[in-house]
């Protein structure tokens, strides 16, 4: 990849964070668990499916792979509103833990490369590139809470 300017990247990876976060903050109390339909994801599976993709890219130098991070339906049952609170607690500590993790790559993690296994099968991608794959996922789950939104609101 060319030259990357990592301050401007992890700015967008906050405000990617900030806007998923500013969506899941408005889900009415006793709405976390609502799915459109029995296959699909809930507020609270979208959140905890998140909070494991990035622990998992947050790790990946230490691990140096990616193992299939598949988001499913009823992953995560909350059970009162507080369960809720802490996955969006636990969103925001990663979202300062995701922006040191960009910044650091800019020591020369940028284009190393690691396993990523996928439904596609596994294969070797450059960190930078899955960075932005991840970012991009992110994106995609909040389209989905925006559209979850518009039937509890």
């Amino acid at each position: 990849m060319n030259k990357i300017d990592f301050q401007i990247l992890s700015e967008f990876s906050e405000t990617v964070r900030e806007s998923t976060l500013k969506r899941l903050k408005i889900v009415p109390a006793g709405k976390e668990n609502f799915r459109i339909n029995e296959k699909s994801m809930s507020f609270s599976d979208i959140a905890k499916h998140l909070i494991d993709c990035d622990r998992e890219l947050i790790n990946i130098k230490i691990t140096k792979c990616k193992s299939k991070c598949l988001g499913t339906h009823k992953s995560k049952i909350i059970k009162n509103r507080n369960e809720y609170e802490k996955l969006i607690i636990e969103l925001t500590k990663l979202q300062s833990k995701r922006k040191k993790f960009i910044l650091a790559l800019k020591n020369g993690f940028f284009n190393k490369k690691v396993s990523v296994e996928s439904i596609a099968g596994q294969k070797m991608e450059d960190i930078g590139l899955l960075l932005y794959k991840m970012l991009d996922h992110e994106a995609h789950h909040r389209g989905q809470i925006s559209i979850l939104l518009k039937f509890v609101l």
